[in-house]
């Protein structure tokens, strides 16, 4: 067997034995007083422009319907975008979420990050104030989720999203052995191929 061939069957054994599982963020454990932010490292992950807000706080607005699971859902503090990323700058995966307008129609657009480069994005989502909508997601390996909306800026622009659904990608010990072993050969592979005059042009991601 080759030795590319060899590491890239052992770095897709590694990702394949990922943990997928993971209970849906409710942020029904914050105090959804609509004022504090998500704290850095609340469920290992980094919010910004986040808060909670609890569904009976303001009857006939979005939030009444917004929380699918619990008294609590999330919100957009400043009625903008919402980043989300690993606390410890580590990779995550989305399988989706509820989403809901405060306080009129709007269109969210996610976008799912990796070192910099955009790899994963949805369709434009509409949403509105009377019922929470779902959106699901299979985005595997990403260090940041964006969250834009079409009203950001404006003074109505809040939104909300309950059940976010983000699995963090921590290697079991078998995983990482197997990914130990991928570098090895590599490396390995690196030693044994003689110099290339050539320059390899990589397709971006």
């Amino acid at each position: 067997m080759r030795l590319s061939t060899l590491c890239t069957a052992l770095l897709a054994a590694a990702l394949a034995s990922l943990p997928a599982q993971a209970a849906p963020l409710g942020f029904d454990d914050l105090s959804g007083d609509g004022l504090t932010p998500v704290a850095d490292g609340y469920a290992g992950l980094r919010f910004a422009n986040a808060a909670s807000i609890a569904a009976a706080a303001l009857p006939g607005s979005g939030y009444a319907v917004a929380a699918v699971s619990g008294p609590n859902a999330a919100f957009s503090l400043d009625g903008g975008e919402m980043q989300i990323s690993r606390a410890d700058g580590g990779l995550f995966h989305v399988a989706g979420g509820w989403f809901t307008s405060a306080w009129q129609e709007q269109e969210l657009l996610l976008e799912g990050w990796l070192a910099g480069a955009l790899v994963y994005s949805s369709a434009p989502l509409a949403i509105g104030t009377g019922a929470a909508l779902q959106l699901q997601l299979d985005w595997q390996g990403i260090d940041q989720l964006v969250i834009a909306n079409s009203l950001a800026g404006a003074p109505n622009g809040h939104w909300a999203v309950d059940d976010l659904a983000i699995t963090l990608a921590v290697p079991e010990p078998g995983s990482a052995a197997l990914v130990a072993a991928a570098l090895g050969v590599a490396a390995l592979g690196r030693r044994r191929r003689p110099a290339a005059r050539s320059t390899l042009t990589r397709t971006p991601a």
